[in-house]
């Protein structure tokens, strides 16, 4: 048998907001930290190529050839 009135209190208890809020905001929380290591990712990288550019001299192609090889190994 259904309870007509379960929704009801269900709406009227803290805990089902308290549960509400942790997985909406782990969510929201997990989304930020993958967006947060790629673009510390993609940082590294960017430096990681000024720094050889700038020690080596490398031409482009040299240095995309050169990050190839970094990635490999």
């Amino acid at each position: 048998m259904v309870n007509y009135k379960s929704m009801i209190d269900l709406l009227n208890m803290p805990s089902f907001y308290i549960i509400q809020f942790l997985c909406i905001g782990g969510m929201f929380s997990f989304d930020f930290l993958l967006f947060s290591m790629e673009a510390t990712k993609n940082n590294f990288a960017n430096y990681l190529k000024f720094k050889t550019l700038k020690e080596r001299r490398l031409s482009t192609t040299n240095l995309n050839k050169y990050m190839l090889e970094m990635t490999t190994n």
